[in-house]
């Protein structure tokens, strides 16, 4: 889209319905969290929506409605929550050094396996940033060995996130968990650069600000933490563009463009094609538009048989390419975004109340990892905050639901029977040898006593 062709008035609309999203949220004196990637993802694909649908600027409205009710959710959320006091009284976690002791223990070695699992969908799959045709084949790797990718994708950074609680979130950690924090965050790094994930350190700078915003709390402390996440994510976008010309075999200059009109126009182009081919072909849902993707969920639950089930996201772009969902052909998903599904089933109006929820619920997220003290549910309500920011920009809730979410829920729970057997154990150990030493001792002053 040439810049120039387009008229003052609509660039003056758009960045004056822009603009009051960010004041709302600004006078909202939210501290800087995933609250605010979440509105920046957003902003990307509103730009995107206008850039792909001008001189049509009804999409656009649209969409920018949903941000500044977005932001008005978020800024009743804090005014109910925190109607009393301006600041979170944030609690420190306490934990003993030998209690440390065990629990490093218990992380670190299930943390081996996991990686070892997740390395193996380069063994058993093969490399797609070496292949010739990775584009593709960082989806049919994927695809083809769930059990793998699993590990690596949603297994690695919630097992990073349970070792940052240690090491951030309670009072004079142990280094060990600093050691097994950058073991995890290198394993990640590496597994989405092999995988082809053009935006792969962006979804890891997503994962640090979930992290970091919430477990380092001090002020001057957050500005450092805004400096460094700022850095990384420049830093994200230049290796994004190294892997994109790996990928596609470009220049560096053409591997740009992809890259910002993957962020921006293509981020856009889901929304804009609900709203003007998708959902008047196929008329208001009225709830029923996530129904295929329930369907998968209730699948994955074995609660309903697989068959040609699918998610909102791949259904619009079988339907853009005029492919029927049956016939078997590689198509890459439309990213729709919230907005996408909030229309889909209401119209603007679903919009409207879907973005309110969403950000006074992002806010309630937010607010109850604060002060969650339990390291186990505080890494699973961060993780919760990372897929926020990844819905922000995905769309299909579902889906989402069904690939992450469900899969982090399993490995908590693996990690939580694991634990509390080798806690067990190293309890009875404890035990059994604290009686020993007393027994030993007792008797060898006895005899002392004897003898003397």
């Amino acid at each position: 889209m040439d810049l120039g062709v387009m008229a003052l008035e609509d660039i003056y609309l758009m960045s004056f319905i822009l603009l009051t999203s960010w004041v709302i949220l600004f006078f909202a004196r939210v501290n800087f969290c995933f609250i605010h990637i979440m509105l920046a993802v957003l902003t990307l694909s509103f730009i995107g929506v206008f850039l792909y649908g001008y001189p049509n600027l009804r999409p656009s409205i649209v969409f920018g409605i949903g941000m500044n009710i977005f932001s008005l959710g978020v800024f009743s959320a804090k005014h109910i929550f925190l109607r009393s006091s301006k600041r979170i009284n944030i609690p420190k976690l306490n934990i003993s050094t030998f209690s440390q002791k065990k629990e490093a223990l218990v992380l670190l070695s299930f943390s081996i396996p996991v990686i070892i699992g997740a390395s193996l969908l380069f063994v058993l799959g093969g490399i797609p940033l070496l292949s010739s045709e990775g584009n593709i084949s960082r989806f049919t790797v994927s695809d083809g060995l769930g059990v793998p990718t699993r590990l690596l994708k949603f297994g690695l950074p919630f097992l990073l996130i349970i070792s940052a609680v240690y090491w951030l979130g309670i009072n004079n950690p142990k280094k060990i968990f600093k050691t097994v924090f950058l073991i995890l965050l290198s394993s990640i790094a590496i597994g989405f650069i092999l995988l082809g994930n053009k935006g792969a350190f962006l979804v890891i700078v997503e994962l640090l600000i979930a992290i970091l915003t919430t477990l380092i709390i001090q002020r001057r402390i957050k500005k450092k933490v805004f400096m460094i996440v700022s850095a990384l994510a420049a830093l994200g976008i230049y290796i994004s563009i190294l892997i994109t010309k790996q990928i596609l075999n470009v220049e560096t200059g053409e591997a740009t463009q992809i890259i910002l009109e993957r962020m921006t126009a293509i981020a856009g182009m889901g929304f804009y094609e609900i709203v003007e081919y998708y959902t008047p072909l196929q008329g208001f849902q009225l709830g029923l538009g996530q129904w295929n993707s329930f369907l998968d969920f209730l699948s994955t639950l074995r609660l309903y048989p697989r068959g040609e089930v699918t998610f909102l996201g791949l259904e619009l772009a079988h339907a853009v390419l005029g492919v029927p969902l049956g016939v078997h052909a590689f198509i890459f998903p439309i990213t729709i975004t919230p907005f996408g599904d909030f229309y889909y089933d209401f119209g603007v109006v679903g919009v409207i109340f879907g973005a309110f929820i969403l950000g006074f619920l992002s806010f309630y997220l937010y607010y109850k990892t604060l002060l969650t003290v339990k390291p186990i549910k505080k890494a699973f309500l961060i993780f919760l905050q990372f897929e926020l920011m990844s819905y922000s920009s995905k769309g299909s809730l579902f889906g989402l639901i069904n690939n992450e979410i469900l899969s982090v829920m399993l490995i908590m729970l693996m990690y939580i029977i694991y634990r509390n057997i080798v806690l067990e154990i190293l309890t009875s150990v404890g035990k059994k040898n604290y009686k020993t030493n007393n027994i030993k001792y007792y008797s060898a002053r006895n005899f002392y006593i004897d003898s003397d």
